[in-house]
């Protein structure tokens, strides 16, 4: 009788194992990558995005889905999570709008999704998007985050100054995340993600786990890695890359070189992750070539041979800038937060990032004052402030004018008086070389908010002095990469 009760408890035991397991099998815990590589796929439906992985299966180990056919369906993402799962990728996707629960059996809801995800694939999910480029289109003017509500209500209005306009953004990208962790993840821990082109320190403030820094066009890579790499150190939080599109027309992705090239910079600026867009204009098709998965492939082997050579926070210098100094540093007339055009202010402030960049070259961080502790280095080997004369490059002294020889004492002589010699000059410093006396530098320091009202003066001399780094030259406006994905 014993034996035959112990046979049944062993058997039960058995079959408890097996079940579980089997539930469990796809969701064991995986150790994260150094790096995550791939591509955002913003066209297309299931079989083009397992069409894609397919094709990038031996250099990449991440897929974003960024089509609307995929994202809001809850069969078709288990679909595509599944296969990128099984062929070893992480992924994510735009956030899903699902059903709150299914409705019927083909319609799979919220709750049983989420749940279905998780125990499913695990930390191979990493993430979700959500809300595209906020703070670019800030900066472009496009967005309402950054206007204030008027008395009743119904209406918005213009920020009387800069510190209003970053306090607007914050709380209005802050309530839109907020809104999406409880009606499209059930306040679940996924950390969200969305890609930029600027304003990355707010961006995070509004309340983003991880961002995606753009390289675009002819912007500066250098300025985009020390905005992004700075805000996150500082805030803790994720980063990487998006490289998005080199021009508005076909090809609309840069050379299979420059793409090698420019993941080769990302990763060895210490970035998290690297994507790279794939959708033409329409979200119709894709856009990379065979040059462009050979450069993937390339990087991939690169990656796997060379160790990263980022420089770490304890040898890096943090430019500080002032509170709420929402500046894209993308051409002359950018604007501060899409309304103000820059003043004497942002001179000060152009030139100190200008010759930063040059001077640290890529062990520059540049970060915000907003909310720093005084005393606290944040492990960096110095910080250095926007207004301190360290932060600006020393004038060029004016040469001392060499004086008038002095006359001999026998004047020769002269049908008439000899002209008295000119007393020598007291050298006078000249107006373009003598710096104005800078501020003491200080944490909470930030410019005076009418200097950021309307005015008719752009220049802008970021590394006038000491050569070029910010990109120069008035860009075509940026059209929108169409990263959203909807058709």
């Amino acid at each position: 009788m014993k034996t035959k009760a112990l046979t049944v408890f062993l058997l039960s035991l058995l079959f408890v194992t097996i079940f579980l397991g089997g539930t469990s099998t796809n969701a064991q815990a995986q150790s994260t990558p150094d790096v995550y590589v791939g591509v955002h796929i913003g066209y297309g439906d299931v079989a083009e995005s397992k069409a894609l992985i397919d094709r990038i299966a031996s250099c990449a180990n991440f897929v974003m889905i960024g089509t609307s056919r995929i994202f809001n369906s809850g069969s078709k993402l288990n679909e595509t999570f599944q296969y990128a799962y099984d062929k070893g990728f992480y992924f994510m996707s735009f956030t899903p709008s699902l059903p709150s629960s299914g409705v019927n059996s083909s319609i799979v809801g919220r709750n049983e999704w989420l749940q279905y995800a998780e125990a499913t694939w695990g930390n191979r999910l990493v993430g979700f998007y959500e809300v595209d480029e906020p703070g670019g289109k800030a900066l472009d003017g496009k967005s309402n985050y950054v206007l204030g509500r008027s008395g009743s209500g119904n209406g918005t209005v213009i920020p009387s100054d800069s510190v209003e306009a970053a306090k607007n953004f914050k709380i209005g990208l802050s309530s839109s995340l907020s809104l999406a962790r409880i009606q499209k993840l059930n306040q679940a821990s996924y950390p969200l993600f969305t890609a930029d082109y600027g304003v990355y320190w707010f961006d995070y403030k509004g309340g983003y786990d991880g961002l995606f820094a753009e390289f675009l066009y002819n912007y500066s890579r250098q300025l985009a890695v020390s905005l992004v790499r700075g805000a996150a150190e500082v805030q803790g939080k994720q980063w990487g890359i998006l490289i998005g599109w080199h021009s508005t027309a076909l090809p609309y992705v840069e050379s299979g070189t420059d793409l090698y090239n420019d993941m080769i910079y990302a990763y060895n600026s210490g970035a998290k992750y690297i994507v790279i867009y794939d959708a033409n204009e329409g979200w119709t098709g894709d856009i990379l070539g065979d040059e462009h998965i050979l450069a993937m492939q390339q990087f991939w082997q690169y990656v796997k041979d060379n160790p990263r050579q980022t420089s770490p926070v304890s040898e890096r210098t943090a430019l500080v800038l002032p509170d709420a100094y929402g500046c894209g540093f993308r051409w002359p007339g950018d604007k501060i937060w899409g309304i103000w055009y820059q003043d004497d202010t942002s001179e000060i402030i152009n030139n100190a990032t200008g010759y930063m960049l040059n001077k640290f070259g890529d062990k520059l961080d540049i970060i915000y004052v907003d909310g720093l502790q005084p005393g606290n280095n944040y492990g960096y080997s110095q910080l250095l402030y926007w207004n301190s004369p360290d932060a600006v490059p020393s004038p060029t002294p004016t040469p001392t004018p060499t004086p008038s020889p002095t006359p001999t004492a026998t004047p020769t002589p002269s049908p008439s008086p000899s002209p008295s010699p000119s007393p020598t000059p007291t050298p006078s410093p000249s107006p373009s070389t003598t710096p104005t006396p800078s501020p003491s530098p200080d944490p909470t320091a930030s410019p005076n908010p009418p200097a950021f009202m309307p005015t008719e003066y752009v220049t802008f001399l970021v590394g006038l002095a000491v050569g070029a780094v910010v990109p120069t030259g008035v860009l075509l406006l940026r059209r929108k990469s169409g990263k959203s994905g909807k058709e």
